[in-house]
């Protein structure tokens, strides 16, 4: 179905033309299929006979969800686009990085807290990963590296410039005001439902599973481990939120991460196991600590540019530390964005607004059999390695 941009996001528009000294443009729309969760996007092309300008518009729910305030992930995203993301750059640049750029789209403005417009990657030939298939190696190793960026950047300013990185850190905490915390309680009581019956007719999955939901009421501890290590981290690692450039050989070359709707101080463990666990093979997974070490290695190559010492600051044993205590994160978003993933498009964009944003997962999902198989993948993983 069409979205219809309304007339406060067209005045958005013209004065984003306006910025980019384009006059006399005529202005064309297409809405996206049908993929999002928590908004709908219109591609928006621009043209003056000079200069064309293609740009994403990203739209709010209206009202929401009752167990979802899509306002404040949209003040998240926000203070992610006009603050956090300028303020490293400066530093990174101040710091001697060399590689300064965090890849994320261009951002060129919003209308409140309903309308958000980037630029549109499609153009710049980058594309999304088949969401339904794990990734291969060559696109994991590129998200792992991205990660280590973004957290390595996070390490040093809290070592270097530790009141910049609190007024960060503050800056995020108040986008959340009055947040629902109720939402992640339903979030880890659907997944556990999700991996329940994902789970029924084998004995071992099931096994599994008990002692998962044993490990439920732990979930804030295992959220407050080693708080001096923490980092603001991407938290929403499903394999539509990542874009990839490739070469004339189709081999990836870099990746853009997109959606900073969930962004969190947290350990990084929680978007490298999410990552892992939810966009692996069984095979890369049996092989996670040659992951693990990559992004090591890449954290502790950016955290050196910048005149740290990666042995003082998050050495490997401390990594595999948060790893074995925190990955159990990424074991119950896998339950869940596991299924989102393979959702058929006539599956997506049913949930009522203003009522239960869960219920989406209770419906009979086409891929049932593809989903059993890839979350047992995904039990019997943590179970052989000690993790549940």
């Amino acid at each position: 179905m069409a979205v219809q941009l309304k007339p406060e996001h067209i005045h958005l528009l013209n004065q984003i033309a306006k910025k980019e000294n384009m006059e006399n443009f005529i202005m064309e729309t297409k809405t996206m299929d049908q993929e999002g969760y928590l908004s709908r996007i219109v591609l928006v092309t621009m043209k003056d006979g000079r200069k064309q300008l293609d740009l994403a518009v990203k739209l709010r729910h209206s009202t929401g969800f009752q167990n979802f305030e899509t306002a404040i992930v949209y003040k998240v995203e926000i203070f992610m686009y006009e603050t956090v993301f300028d303020v490293f750059e400066k530093f990174t640049r101040n710091s001697g990085m060399k590689n300064l750029t965090l890849n994320v789209p261009k951002y060129y403005g919003r209308h409140e807290l309903d309308c958000l417009v980037m630029e549109n990657l499609n153009v710049s030939e980058y594309r999304l990963w088949n969401r339904k298939v794990p990734m291969n190696s060559e696109h994991l190793s590129l998200v792992m590296k991205s990660y280590a960026k973004l957290h390595s950047v996070s390490f040093a300013m809290k070592n270097k410039e530790p009141a910049q990185f609190a007024e960060l850190v503050k800056g995020l905490l108040k986008c959340r005001d009055n947040e629902n915390l109720q939402a992640y309680a339903d979030f880890f009581k659907n997944a556990l439902q999700a991996g329940f019956i994902a789970s029924k007719g084998s004995a071992r999955a099931s096994g599994i599973m008990v002692k998962l939901q044993e490990k439920m009421p732990k979930i804030e501890e295992i959220f407050k481990f080693d708080l001096d290590s923490h980092v603001l981290v991407h938290a929403d690692c499903h394999p539509n939120n990542m874009m990839f450039k490739y070469d004339s050989s189709k081999n990836p070359l870099t990746v853009s991460l997109i959606d900073w709707q969930m962004v969190r101080l947290s350990t990084p463990v929680l978007d490298l196991a999410y990552f892992l666990l939810t966009c692996s093979s069984k095979n890369d997974l049996d092989n996670y600590k040659k992951y693990l070490k990559l992004y090591h290695d890449e954290l502790s190559r950016n955290l050196t540019e910048m005149s740290c010492n990666p042995d003082e600051i998050f050495p490997y044993s401390q990594l595999e530390l948060h790893w074995q205590k925190c990955s159990i994160i990424g074991m119950y978003t896998a339950l869940l964005v596991i299924k989102l993933s393979l959702f058929e498009k006539s599956e997506i964009g049913h949930e009522e607004e203003g009522g239960d944003f869960y219920k989406q997962f209770s419906i009979d999902q086409i891929n049932a059999d593809e989903y059993k198989k890839r979350i047992l993948d995904v039990l019997f993983f943590m179970e052989e390695k000690h993790l549940v």
